[in-house]
C-alpha cells in the first residue's frame, strides 16, 4: 500500500492549515506534492488515484485486513479517500483507531483528525461531501473543542474551504451549523460566514447557514443537536467531554436584530438582484419574534427610489437599466412570499 502510505505522509508532515488534494492530469502514477503560499496542494492524477484503490482493496481481502494494525488503518484511510459513503470500511476505520490509540497516545487521534479534516477540503467531490466523514467529524470535535482549541481552528478552517471549493455544500455547512447550535462557534465565525455570503450570493447553503448562525451567536442553542453532542461525548472511546446545555430561548433579541437588518441593507446597498438572501433575513426577523413589515419596507422603499432614478433616465442606461429593473421585481416579489406564507 505505497501510495496510501506516501499521502499520509504528505499530509501528516505538513504543518498548513490549508491543505488540498485534488485530481491533475497527466499519465504517471505518483503524489505531487508542493507548498504555494504556504498551503499544501497534493496532486493525482486518475491512475494514481486508481492504483491507490486498488492496492488497498487487495489489502481488504488479505487474511490480515480485519486485524488492529497500522496497515490496516493505512487501508481504511485509503478506502474512504477513494471510495464514497463504505460504512463497513468507516466502522472498521473508527475501530481501528480506537484501539490504535491506546497504543499510540493522543497524538495519533490528532495527527487522525489532521487527515480526516483534510478529505473533507479537498477538491474530490463524493469526499467533500461524505455524510459519513462529515459525522465522524463531528465526534472528533466534540473531543477538541474544549482541550484543543487551535486544532479546532484549523478544522473549521478547512470546513470553510470546503464550503467552497464546492459550491453549496449542504454537508460543510450542515457540520458547521451544528457547531454554531452546540456553543462551539461565535461571533467571530459569524463574521467569516458573512463575508463568504457575500462573495456567494447565490450559495442558498451559506445563507440558510447564516440564518441559524445568527439565531445561535444570538444565544440560542438547539436542544436536538446538544442532544447528539451530549451522546457522542458520552459515547467517547478517547477522552471523557463535559455536557453542554441546551439555551431555548435567545437571550439578545435585539443584536440579532440589528444583525439582520444591517445584512439586508447591505443587500440593497448593492442592488442584488438574487432573492434567497432576502428571504433568509425575513425567516430570521419572523424567528426572534419580530414582524417582516420594518424590511419589506426598506425593500418597498428602496424599489420607489430605484426605479425613479431609472424613470429620470428614460432607460437610456441600456442594460444597466435592465439589471435594475431585475432588481426591483426581486424586492417587489417579497411581499408577495410574505403574503402567501412564503
Amino acid at each position: 500500500m505505497e501510495l496510501i502510505c506516501q499521502l499520509h505522509s504528505h499530509i501528516t508532515s505538513s504543518t498548513s492549515d490549508h491543505k488540498t488534494i485534488q485530481l491533475i492530469p497527466g499519465d504517471q502514477v505518483e503524489i505531487v506534492a508542493a507548498h504555494d503560499n504556504g498551503n499544501l496542494e497534493i496532486g493525482l492524477t486518475k491512475k494514481t488515484y486508481l492504483a491507490l484503490f486498488k492496492q488497498c482493496h487487495l489489502y481488504w481481502h488479505s487474511k490480515d485486513s480485519r486485524s488492529p494494525t497500522l496497515d490496516t488503518y493505512l487501508m481504511t484511510l485509503g478506502y474512504m479517500v477513494t471510495t464514497n459513503e463504505n460504512t463497513t470500511i468507516i466502522a472498521l476505520h473508527d475501530t481501528v483507531t480506537a484501539q490504535l490509540y491506546q497504543e499510540h497516545g493522543e497524538e495519533f487521534l490528532l495527527r487522525e483528525i489532521d487527515i480526516i479534516s483534510t478529505y473533507l477540503s479537498s477538491r474530490l467531490k463524493k469526499i467533500n461531501k461524505s455524510s459519513s466523514l462529515w459525522s465522524l467529524m463531528k465526534r472528533y470535535t466534540v473531543l477538541i473543542a474544549e482541550k484543543y482549541p487551535d486544532v479546532l481552528k484549523t478544522v473549521v478552517l478547512r470546513a470553510w474551504q470546503s464550503c467552497q471549493v464546492h459550491f453549496a455544500n449542504y454537508y460543510a455547512a450542515n457540520y458547521l451549523k451544528w457547531c454554531f447550535q452546540v456553543g462551539i462557534l461565535h461571533r467571530e465565525a459569524l463574521e467569516t460566514l458573512q463575508q463568504l455570503c457575500h462573495k456567494n450570493l447565490r450559495d442558498v447553503s451559506l445563507w440558510n447557514l447564516q440564518y441559524e448562525a445568527l439565531l445561535s451567536v444570538g444565544g440560542l442553542r438547539s436542544q436536538y443537536s446538544i442532544n447528539e453532542h451530549n451522546r457522542l461525548a458520552k459515547d467517547s472511546k478517547y477522552w471523557s467531554v463535559q455536557p453542554r446545555t441546551p439555551i431555548l430561548a435567545i437571550d439578545d433579541p435585539e443584536w440579532v436584530r440589528s444583525e439582520i437588518i444591517r445584512q439586508f441593507e447591505w443587500l440593497l446597498q448593492i442592488e442584488c438582484s438574487i432573492r434567497t438572501p432576502y428571504v433568509t433575513l425575513i425567516n430570521a426577523e419572523e424567528r426572534i419574534g419580530g414582524e417582516a413589515d420594518g424590511l419589506l419596507d426598506l425593500a418597498s422603499n428602496k424599489s420607489s427610489s430605484v426605479r425613479k432614478e431609472i424613470g429620470s433616465t428614460n432607460g437610456s442606461e441600456g442594460s444597466v437599466t435592465v439589471k435594475r429593473m431585475e432588481f426591483c421585481q426581486v424586492l417587489e416579489t417579497l411581499w408577495h412570499l410574505e403574503a402567501k406564507g412564503r
